[in-house]
């Protein structure tokens, strides 16, 4: 694949330092977009995270108010829970956002995710571990089998649980 096909003509100019001086044209017809995108996707982040945080901590507690359970194993389950959304949501967050703001640079962004699809599932095939750590990871956490703030022994090494993602304690 050549780098024309890959590449805009818009985004032809960043690649020639003869024609540098378009850039000030270009960032005044792109920038307002990029920015924009950013501000949405920062705001976005930190919404889902507000709005993640308290609905669950509020339905964690209703469970646990029903069932009569301790309000810090309530609080820890919810830090837990909310921890672990809010990394996926960032992640996808992020390929989102690289998307759009590679598609305003002027990149062909359906050929690029069609050549990730191709390496993601190389990829799949040769990580075979990671994907089950993560496995193993989720139903540690749907099954709440220990949470933030726990002290816990795994492998002869004992400690506070900090922090819990699906793929690593």
């Amino acid at each position: 694949m050549s780098l024309d096909s890959l590449l805009g003509m818009d985004a032809l100019f960043l690649f020639d330092p003869a024609r540098w001086g378009e850039w000030r044209d270009w960032l005044g017809e792109h920038g307002s977009r990029i920015a924009v995108i950013v501000v949405l996707l920062v705001t976005l982040h930190f919404v889902f995270r507000r709005i993640i945080s308290r609905s669950l901590l509020s339905a964690i507690a209703r469970a646990a108010r029903v069932r009569k359970e301790d309000p810090v194993l309530v609080r820890r389950r919810a830090d837990t829970l909310s921890a672990t959304l809010n990394w996926a949501f960032g992640i996808f967050l992020m390929f989102l956002g690289s998307g759009l703001l590679l598609a305003e640079v002027g990149l062909n962004v359906s050929a690029l995710v069609a050549g990730v699809g191709v390496v993601g599932i190389a990829l799949g095939l040769g990580a075979q571990t990671l994907v089950k750590d993560v496995l193993n990871g989720m139903f540690i956490l749907i099954e709440d089998q220990y949470a933030v703030g726990d002290f816990v022994t795994v492998a002869g090494a004992t400690g506070q649980v900090i922090e819990i993602n699906p793929r690593r304690t």
